[in-house]
């Protein structure tokens, strides 16, 4: 029962570390660069068989062994503390995890034969990939970023740096992680068939969720200039761990060293501070809190499993809830500022409109100003004629009562050059008249609406009655008598049907 359960834990264990831990490994390589998909699940494909059947059939010094309880309530605390965690929003570990129940599995034995180990894997590791990082960043400055050769031959450098990055880690993150599976799989040194079959079945899921994961992040590389130092110095450190850690075994964690890299590279951001702190401190202590609980349940492997499975399924609906929420916050969030930006849009558009109404008012405004004024000016001009004409007549009769038929031959010759030169009266007046009918076209238009039968002449005076004028100046301008305007006013308002009471001017303007 034991056996299949951590079977079970561990094929759930391993859909993680594929998804997320070993193609961290990977982040920031565009594999397609330098060799096709195809190409890349063979090797991965080649990589996982050797690793895994190094590590099941050469177990030590490669692997720790731990009795099948122990390697259960493992295991177990593992998968809890995955679930913990991906519900933060901070970066964590399935070795980290590993590390802080196995500490708890030993030390509750009354032993501490993994403390070294889980040191060197927590703490030395990431300052090992530290010291290659410091020694890989000027050298990849010097032969490949800073040299002084042609564009192609330095892309060219690239990608074979690339490739080797690619068959480096192919070869050595699934021999690091057979290590953390491999002691579910022996017992007592040896392996069945069952296990075998089952490390068999869980290295092809390992297989395809590596290649799946990287073959869909196809993206061009960004900042590939930091990236691939680190990826070699993550990879010195796994082959630090294969070889001259043979003696301890040790199980690096990929995500650990890439996020202290970024510290160091980033010069301390937040985001990569906390994450590393959650890796390399919250993750084990939780483990360890969890494998301490689970050790006390150690002779009730149903108790364990449903308590195991719980704590998952509650962390994964808490994740989906809280994805579900921020992606409608966020949905809320967008439609809010779509409403708003369409109402600044709005407002901004009314501004327009109100801007261009006025701008329009104030021009028409202004030009009927003009046309007041010139029609004023005109009045006065046509006083000035009347004035004008009535001296010229008083000097007739003067020239009338000369003695000297010469002197009254030159006097009225001088008159009759005179005249000539100012009788323009009809002809301005005519002007007058035709630029006042289109100023106010709309407003005779509403007037024979309301009375068709009015002649010209009551047309003429409805216009100069809206204008403000009075009876005097009317008078002046029409070259009539006062008396007459006072008649012509009373049949205007006999033919509107206006009471007496009413203002005509008002009410003409106002029509």
């Amino acid at each position: 029962m034991e056996q299949v359960l951590t079977i079970l834990f561990i094929a759930i264990i391993v859909l993680d570390v594929g998804a997320c831990e070993i193609t961290s490994g990977f982040a920031g390589l565009h594999v397609g660069d330098v060799m096709s998909a195809k190409w890349f699940a063979a090797l991965v494909v080649l990589a996982v068989a050797a690793a895994a059947a190094i590590a099941l059939l050469w177990p030590r010094p490669m692997s720790l062994r731990f009795p099948a309880r122990d390697t259960y309530v493992i295991m177990a605390a593992i998968l809890i503390v995955l679930s913990v965690m991906t519900c933060l929003p901070v970066k964590t570990s399935a070795v980290a995890a590993f590390w802080g129940a196995a500490l708890a599995v030993t030390l509750g034995s009354g032993q501490s034969t993994t403390l070294p180990a889980a040191l060197l894997s927590l703490l030395g590791a990431p300052l090992l990939g530290a010291l290659l990082l410091a020694v890989a960043v000027p050298a990849f400055e010097r032969l490949l970023y800073t040299r002084d050769c042609h564009l192609l031959v330095r892309n060219r450098y690239l990608k074979r740096a690339i490739l080797v990055a690619v068959i480096l880690l192919a070869m050595l993150l699934p021999l690091n992680y057979t290590r953390l599976f491999a002691p579910a799989f022996t017992v007592g040194g040896s392996l069945s068939l069952l296990n075998a079959a089952a490390a068999g079945a869980i290295a092809l899921i390992l297989t395809v969720s590596v290649a799946r994961s990287v073959h869909r992040a196809d993206d061009r590389p960004k900042h590939l200039r930091r990236q691939l130092p680190s990826v070699f110095s993550l990879a010195g450190v796994l082959a630090a761990a294969t070889g001259a850690f043979a003696a301890v075994p040790v199980i690096v964690s990929p995500g650990q060293i890439r996020t202290f890299n970024n510290l160091l590279l980033n010069r301390g951001a937040a985001q990569d501070i906390a994450d590393f702190l959650a890796i390399t401190v919250a993750t084990p202590l939780l483990a360890f809190v969890a494998a301490m609980a689970l050790l006390a349940f150690s002779s009730h492997q149903l108790i364990i499993a449903v308590i195991t499975v719980a704590v998952a399924l509650i962390c994964l609906m808490v994740h989906l809830y809280f994805n579900q929420y921020h992606k409608h916050s966020q949905t809320k969030r967008e439609l809010r500022d779509e409403v708003s930006r369409r109402d600044e849009i709005g407002d901004e558009l009314n501004r327009m409109d109100v801007a261009y109404v006025t701008s329009r008012f104030n021009a028409m405004g202004k030009e009927i100003d003009i046309k007041q004024k010139e029609l004023i000016d005109l009045s006065l001009y046509i006083k000035q004629q009347r004035t004008y004409i009535e001296d010229t007549s008083r000097r007739l009769n003067d020239a009338a009562n000369l003695d000297s038929a010469d002197d009254m031959r030159a006097s009225i010759q001088t008159i009759a050059r005179e005249l000539t030169e100012n009788l323009r009266l009809s002809n301005e007046m005519d002007r007058v008249y035709t630029q006042v009918e289109a100023m106010h076209k709309n407003f005779v238009s509403r007037l024979l609406m309301r009375c068709p039968s009015l002649t010209e002449r009551e047309k003429r005076l409805a216009i100069l009655l809206r204008l403000g004028l009075s009876t005097k100046e009317i008078a002046g301008m029409l070259n009539i008598e006062p008396k007459s305007v006072e008649i012509g006013r009373y049949r205007f308002r006999q033919k509107l049907k206006i009471d007496r009471s009413v203002n005509l001017t008002q009410f003409l303007q106002l029509l």
